[in-house]
């Protein structure tokens, strides 16, 4: 099997040389069948045979010992991480050697992240100098993040990690980025604040928990609202919250934005304001940014929307900023805004930007538009 293997490999590199350097028209095929075949190898049965692959002469010249290790890693994903690590033990003359173990290993964290992470372990008590480096490092706490978040961010706190200032620099957000759904992003910030709680203050944690809040955005935005605003509601603190979604709510990729409305009119304005007087912000009022971008993409539903809202000041405020939107693309529309709106700037802004655009389309409805609306000039 392993000879046949190895032939089917060889025809495969060779192909894509005649090729010049493009995948051959039955490359995928192959691939396919390779892939199927290397199921049935052991580790034992691997590190031999890309000691072989290293040695067939067919191969000089064409792949470097680390391009095979790589084609293997492809073909033997669960198996091979391990068996080429103990392989490139006897080849440390191998250019790039770090480069190569360190792909080794992060691909055994990806086959088999809980045997990694104790190999790790193993090797950093027996003082394997191969394993302290930053690479592995962050590998390590990436993948651990998912799995165990309370030994990930022990780990994270421990000199051998915290003392290298980029880990805790970057480590909230990379973790931000690397969670793949609500489940992994609940227990990872449960587990912090249950740390930070037991610790408090720590500079270090405050860190990570700052950075991973700020790399959130893009995740929370494309998960179903429900997973997202419960995670928002149970773990993140009032001031959390408020700076969270002054940012959440100026993203125009709300994976449902009539419910994230919904959810953040629960923020009364009064608390708004005074966040932002304390911050020194000019945020919009959340709501009101949602509904803002949303009338660019979809201004019916925006607009069925903005019909719900109890009147008032915020329903004005509202009303401004959806006539404003939709005023270049449907300015007579816009203008059955105009009576619910208060004098000031914002409503003779608005008013001439109407004005403006119905003097491009139909200038016989502009005048009469500005018959009634004299504000305009």
């Amino acid at each position: 099997m392993q000879d046949k293997l190895r032939e089917e490999i060889v025809t495969a590199i060779l192909a894509f040389k005649d090729h010049r350097r493009s995948a051959a028209p039955d490359q995928a095929e192959r691939w396919r069948n390779m892939l199927l075949t290397g199921t049935k190898f052991s580790a034992a049965d691997i590190g031999r045979f890309m000691q072989q692959l290293m040695e067939d002469p067919r191969l000089t010249g064409l792949l470097n010992e680390g391009e095979i290790i790589q084609i293997c890693l492809r073909i033997f994903p669960e198996t091979a991480p391990v068996a080429a690590m103990k392989l490139m033990e006897g080849h440390r003359d191998m250019p790039e050697w770090n480069a190569h173990y360190a792909a080794c290993f992060s691909a055994f964290l990806v086959a088999n992240t809980r045997d990694a992470i104790r190999w790790f372990d193993e090797q950093t008590a027996l003082g394997n100098p191969d394993v302290a480096n930053a690479n592995f490092r962050w590998s390590i706490l990436i993948r651990e993040a998912r799995v165990d978040p309370d030994k990930m961010i022990a780990r994270a706190m421990t000199p051998e990690f915290s003392s290298d200032p980029e880990t805790l620099t970057h480590l909230g957000g990379f973790v931000a980025s690397s969670l793949k759904d609500p489940s992994e992003h609940q227990r990872f910030l449960t587990a912090l604040s249950r740390i930070q709680r037991a610790h408090d203050p720590s500079p270090p944690l405050a860190k990570i928990r700052a950075e991973y809040l700020a790399g959130l955005s893009e995740p929370l935005a494309n998960f179903r609202f429900e997973d997202s605003s419960v995670l928002i509601d149970s773990e993140f603190t009032p001031d959390e919250k408020l700076a969270f979604v002054a940012t959440l709510s100026n993203r125009g990729d709300l994976s449902d934005p009539a419910k994230w409305a919904d959810w953040l009119l629960k923020i009364d304005s009064p608390t708004w304001e005074n966040w932002k007087a304390a911050k020194g912000t000019k945020d919009r009022y959340p709501a009101t940014a949602v509904l803002s971008n949303w009338a660019r993409q979809d201004n019916q539903a925006a607009g069925k929307w903005l019909e719900n809202v109890p009147d008032g000041p915020l329903k004005a405020d509202m009303s401004l900023e959806y006539a404003w939107n939709i005023a270049g693309i449907d300015p007579l529309r816009a203008a059955t805004y105009l009576p619910q709106l208060p004098a000031g700037k914002g409503k003779t802004n608005l008013v001439n930007k109407i004005a403006e655009t119905l003097d491009s389309i139909d200038p016989a409805a502009a005048a009469t538009f500005r018959r009634e609306f004299p504000a305009s000039p």
